[in-house]
């Protein structure tokens, strides 16, 4: 789970879908983990909380997501380029 910006949430899992169990928890306690979230955004300097995925439009480039709260965190090289 991730704080995906003010009021929201980002549920995220390894493969498939996010359970529906998994859905209405989130969104019976959603103020509850909002307020949990928040304060413990500091990870923009442990690459270990980032989301890499490819990105669009620069070829061999990646763009970083924090996996904590879900800020843009910036574009990097393909490691070995």
């Amino acid at each position: 789970m991730a704080y995906s910006g003010p009021g929201k949430l980002r549920l995220i899992v390894d493969s498939g879908e996010v359970p529906d169990e998994a859905k209405a928890i989130a969104s019976n306690h959603k103020p509850e983990l909002l307020e949990h979230l928040r304060p413990n955004c500091r990870p923009h300097n442990n690459p270990d909380n980032y989301i890499d995925t490819p990105a669009q439009g620069r070829p061999g480039w990646i763009r970083s997501t924090c996996r904590v709260c879900g800020c843009f965190i910036g574009y990097r090289p393909i490691a070995g380029r």
